[in-house]
C-alpha cells in the first residue's frame, strides 16, 4: 500500500485539484461503486456476468480507494495512523454489537486475540 500511495502523491503534484475537487471525486467513485454493489444484491437489474460484476466491482472499489487515499494524503494523515484509528474504530463496533447482544467474550477474543474490556453501557 505504501507504493500506491506514494505514486498517488507523486500524480496528485501532477494533477493539481482542488480538495474539494477531490472530495467530490471521491463521492463519483463511491457511487459507481454503490451501483456496482446494487447489482450483486438484485436492487439493481443488470445481464452482466458475475464474473463481469466482480471486475466492475473491484474497478470501483479500486477508484473509490485511490481518491481517499489521495484526500487523506493531502490532510497528512498517514497509513500508519489510518490503521491505528481503524483498530480503534473496530473495537467501537464491536462494543455496540456486544451491548446489542450480537457478540460475546468468544467473539472478542476471536478478533481481537485478547480479554474483553468491560464494557459499559
Amino acid at each position: 500500500m505504501e507504493k500506491a500511495l506514494k505514486q498517488i502523491s507523486e500524480l496528485d503534484k501532477i494533477d493539481q485539484c482542488s480538495i474539494s475537487e477531490a472530495i467530490c471525486k471521491v463521492v463519483e467513485e463511491l457511487g459507481e461503486f454503490t451501483a456496482e454493489v446494487n447489482k450483486t444484491t438484485g436492487r439493481k437489474f443488470t445481464t452482466e456476468s458475475n464474473e463481469t460484476i466482480q471486475e466492475n466491482l473491484l474497478e470501483e472499489c479500486a477508484d473509490t480507494f485511490q481518491n481517499m487515499l489521495l484526500v487523506m494524503n493531502r490532510c497528512g494523515i498517514t497509513l500508519e495512523q489510518l490503521e491505528t484509528e481503524i483498530l480503534k474504530k473496530d473495537k467501537k463496533w464491536f462494543k455496540k454489537m456486544y451491548l446489542k447482544g450480537n457478540a460475546d467474550e468468544k467473539d472478542y477474543d476471536r478478533i481481537f486475540g485478547d480479554e474483553i474490556p468491560d464494557f459499559q453501557e
